[in-house]
């Protein structure tokens, strides 16, 4: 029996993800050479499973402890005659992304395990709202680079954006950390601080530049955002910078009610939560996302440092998932304003995967190459500002 497999479909109706069982159900039904690619339980226990042993290729090594295949074994297949299973999660962004650039389709990848696999949002940041907690003390912040009083005026980038910038997004390479590695061959005294965290918008850019940026002396400073500022459920136009948790958790503060700090001896509680003067007419989030992106300039030129403001993509060939036809009807009015701003460091790179086929996994985020384009896209402005500051 020959089964064509649609994986964006058994995902979508399964929402989150495929099963062990349902994997071992479809690859005992084809006739196919059937490949793993994992380390797990989950994966010795589907090989233990395979009934059709004469199309089992066999198991890809991650670890390289020489029990297994490696991926480029695949070089030397006819590509078109297998269907791989990746089920170890914390792998599936990377081994999905190299496989489709080696010439594998969507549909002949099974993921086990299908999610975003963002970091978590493990802290709360008192000013700018959920975070991730890092082993650094830094919550929110990765660095790529030396951060001990030796590189202390290392040519500095700092990085802005949500899931799409932050480096924990897939387990693979984020295009800051890309960032790193070309701009380090060109100058060792270098380091990129990388702020994006999962669910973050430019509004929460603004307020951790604002309050952190200078502590990091940044040489420029780069925010790369739009797809959560145009979703519907994180904030309104009547209070852009309040996000729809944060009501939540006010309310319930509320609720139980604040003690009043010049009222302490007569024990007064405060039960009003101020989100801030609401604006005479409603500011499209196209404004918003300008708006703050202009502030952000300003704040860096503050600090000395270049900025570049860019406008990201989002899969718009995805025309039945909800998220894009929400987002559509904010995107347009942004590249319009972008336009007519007319400057050279607030950038639309909303078309730069128009050309290139699999570069999403899902509604926004891409694959590792996907983050190397992104990268390479951006380098050029990074080293003229290395140039034009005379990077020590």
């Amino acid at each position: 029996m020959t089964l064509k497999i649609d994986t964006y479909q058994i995902r979508k109706k399964l929402k989150r993800k495929i099963n062990v069982f349902k994997t071992i159900n479809i690859i005992n039904e084809i006739d196919k050479k059937i490949a793993l690619v994992g380390n797990d339980y989950e994966t010795l226990f589907i090989e233990s499973k395979i009934s059709r042993k004469e199309n089992y290729w066999g198991r890809v090594d991650l670890y390289n402890s020489g029990n297994g295949k490696k991926i480029t074994d695949f070089l030397y297949e006819n590509i078109k005659d297998f269907v791989v299973v990746i089920s170890e999660e914390k792998l599936l962004r990377k081994y999905e992304g190299q496989l489709i650039e080696i010439g594998f389709g969507l549909d002949q990848i099974i993921s086990v395990e299908y999610e975003g696999l963002a970091g978590r949002l493990n802290s709360y940041d008192a000013l700018v709202g959920y975070t991730t907690k890092s082993n650094n003390g830094m919550d929110g912040y990765t660095i790529f680079g030396e951060v001990d009083e030796s590189i202390a005026n290392a040519f500095t980038v700092l990085t802005l954006g949500g899931s799409t910038t932050d480096p924990s997004t897939g387990n693979i390479i984020s295009w800051s950390e890309f960032l790193y590695k070309d701009l380090v061959k060109i100058n060792k005294n270098v380091r990129v601080v990388c702020a994006g965290v999962n669910s973050q918008v430019v509004s929460q850019e603004l307020m951790k530049l604002i309050r952190d940026g200078y502590l990091f002396n940044p040489d420029i400073v780069i925010s790369y955002s739009g797809v959560n500022d145009f979703s519907e459920y994180y904030h309104d136009e009547r209070n852009p910078f309040v996000l729809s948790y944060n009501r939540r958790i006010f309310k319930r503060i509320a609720d139980r009610g604040i003690l009043d700090s010049k009222d302490v001896l007569q024990k007064g509680i405060v039960r009003n939560i101020f989100y801030g003067v609401s604006p005479d007419r409603v500011i499209s989030r196209g404004e918003h996302w300008v708006r703050c992106e202009k502030l952000m300039k300003s704040v860096s030129e503050t600090y000395g440092a270049d900025f570049i403001g860019i406008l990201q993509p989002q899969n718009f060939n995805m025309e039945d998932d909800l998220r894009v036809i929400t987002r559509n009807k904010y995107y347009p009015k942004a590249i319009e304003l972008v336009k007519e701003e007319d400057q050279d460091w607030l950038l639309d790179f909303t078309d730069i995967f128009n050309d290139i086929n699999n570069v999403f996994y899902d509604n926004c985020h891409v694959y590792e190459h996907g983050n190397r384009i992104i990268e390479k896209k951006i380098l050029p402005y990074v080293i003229n500002s290395m140039r034009h500051k005379g990077a020590r």
